[in-house]
């Protein structure tokens, strides 16, 4: 078994049978195609900056796309291999001038994570300057470009929920402006982060997704949940929609967490949250 723990932004115990990273998009297209043939289990895995490994033992191949980086910029056009941390490109971009992604500075997924959720934060989602993508489609062996519109992208949706479609590259047209003017942008961004996030403890970012526009947090701070705990899992004191490990948390503790906050939200008010993290 891998010890996959240092990958998880939560910082979990979780192990994997095998743990493989690809450097380039055919490596990646022939691994899928070969633990297919053999129906050997898989997952593709950026950050892990919003997935949960149940049990702590993922019984297949984790697949790491760290290292499929393509980098290529035309005018204000970026294409971007599925493996790269989406913050980093916007702060290198804001030093020449382009932006238009500024409130997704701080977040540490990757771009094949984002998109697949269609992440955002501050009124800004990643769909927002995307134009295509470079896709494997699994079960039909060959490649295809998708549109914005053929993505289907939704609050936390993207056409990339189906397994069977992985992203390899993306293209963003992003916005020509001031640098000094973007790199401002990014910092009061990153200080309202810091200002109302837990970003000082391992965590998987959001736990819930919004409720007819209001934040799960809002609801679990309502029900008193704020500083509850199970094991080393605590509700954040300071934003009570993360699940913060304050030391010794395992996956168990998480999922008992967060399973209970839905419950005493459903009793208090009726309303039935959603994840917004993965658990696999």
């Amino acid at each position: 078994m891998c010890d996959v723990k240092a990958c998880s932004s939560a910082k979990l115990p979780a192990y994997a049978r095998a743990v493989a990273y690809p450097d380039n998009e055919n490596k990646l297209i022939c691994l899928i195609s070969l633990l297919n043939v053999y129906d050997i289990p898989h997952r593709l895995i950026g950050g892990m900056s919003n997935v949960l490994i149940k049990n702590g033992i993922y019984n297949g191949v984790l697949i790491k796309t760290d290292k499929i980086a393509t980098n290529y910029l035309a005018e204000n056009r970026i294409t971007l291999g599925c493996g790269i941390r989406t913050s980093n490109v916007i702060h290198r971009m804001s030093a020449i001038g382009l932006g238009g992604m500024e409130g997704l500075a701080g977040i540490p997924g990757t771009v094949g994570g984002m998109l697949k959720q269609n992440a955002g934060a501050y009124g800004y989602e990643i769909s927002d300057r995307f134009t295509e993508a470079k896709c494997y489609l699994t079960d039909k062996g060959h490649t295809v470009n998708l549109s914005k519109d053929e993505m289907d992208f939704s609050y936390r949706h993207s056409i990339l929920s189906d397994s069977s479609i992985v992203l390899l590259t993306a293209t963003f047209e992003l916005l020509h402006g001031c640098s000094d003017d973007i790199i401002s942008q990014i910092r009061y961004f990153r200080s309202c982060r810091a200002e109302s996030q837990p970003i000082k403890y391992p965590s998987l970012g959001s736990v819930f997704k919004r409720h007819n526009g209001i934040g799960a947090g809002y609801y679990i701070d309502r029900a008193g949940l704020k500083g509850f705990s199970i094991g080393g899992a605590q509700i954040s004191e300071k934003h009570a929609g993360f699940i913060i490990n304050r030391g010794g948390a395992t996956a168990d503790d998480y999922i008992r967490l967060a399973d209970y906050a839905k419950r005493r939200v459903y009793s208090e008010f009726g309303i039935e949250l959603e994840e917004e993290i993965e658990v696999i």
